[in-house]
């Protein structure tokens, strides 16, 4: 930003300086930080498209003077930034267990379900976390089918000067095959509804086919992380 002084006059002493933010488009925002020094630390990032501008007070009859507009969009970060980090790594293996242990525990009507939940980006540390365990649909592994994991979750345009914890991805387990009927197999790896999904998402699987029967641990067929969909989450 730039302050303009056109006379020849020295610059009057600062009193004060006000640094504005505001959410394009909406009625969020206002003063992000006072200070009569010349930066401003960003304490939030948020994602979104925002103005930024600062009101200069000086003493004396100069008064204040307005900063030019500047705008800056920030994007949510790749999926890049977060897909190793042993938080997310950690959580997809906890996903795992509990996707095997409800299969276990329902044997009789060859019944599991999926186990997923989202990652979040606390805005003010830049620090990434693992939510809540989302369970999945029930599904009878007696015939072909798939599992699902409803991640529903709000557009999160906040005002860009509050901390909040924003949603960059999900994780979700797929499941083992041990209790399925006889004669069933599944592909391994990212469904095509998982594919299309509107976040960067993470599934932890099989690195081959799997069938009907065999052990939830696989010495030939080893766990891995997949990543699917899009590299970041869309800009709200």
């Amino acid at each position: 930003m730039d302050i303009y002084h056109t006379k020849q006059e020295p610059i009057p002493k600062i009193t004060n300086i006000e640094y504005l933010v505001n959410r394009v488009g909406t009625r969020q925002g206002g003063v992000l930080y006072e200070t009569t020094e010349w930066i401003c630390p960003r304490k939030a990032i948020s994602a979104g498209r925002f103005e930024f501008g600062a009101i200069v007070h000086f003493e004396g009859e100069t008064g204040k003077v307005n900063s030019n507009t500047v705008y800056v969009t920030e994007m949510c970060p790749s999926i890049s930034k977060f897909k190793d980090l042993p938080v997310v790594q950690n959580r997809a293996i906890e996903l795992w267990n509990e996707t095997v242990n409800y299969s276990r525990l329902n044997q009789s009507t060859h019944t599991t379900r999926e186990f997923g939940c989202f990652i979040y980006l606390n805005t003010g540390t830049g620090e990434y976390h693992c939510g809540s365990t989302i369970p999945g649909d029930p599904i009878q592994l007696t015939a072909p089918g798939k599992g699902t994991v409803r991640f529903v979750y709000s557009e999160q345009s906040y005002d860009p000067r509050e901390t909040f914890d924003l949603i960059v991805g999900t994780i979700h387990s797929h499941y083992p095959m041990t209790w399925a009927v006889h004669g069933l197999e599944r592909p391994p790896g990212p469904s095509k509804d998982d594919n299309n999904s509107d976040l960067p998402g993470i599934v932890y699987d099989y690195s081959y086919t799997v069938l009907a029967g065999s052990p939830v641990n696989i010495s030939n067929n080893p766990m891995k992380m997949y990543v699917y969909g899009p590299d970041r989450r869309e800009t709200p």
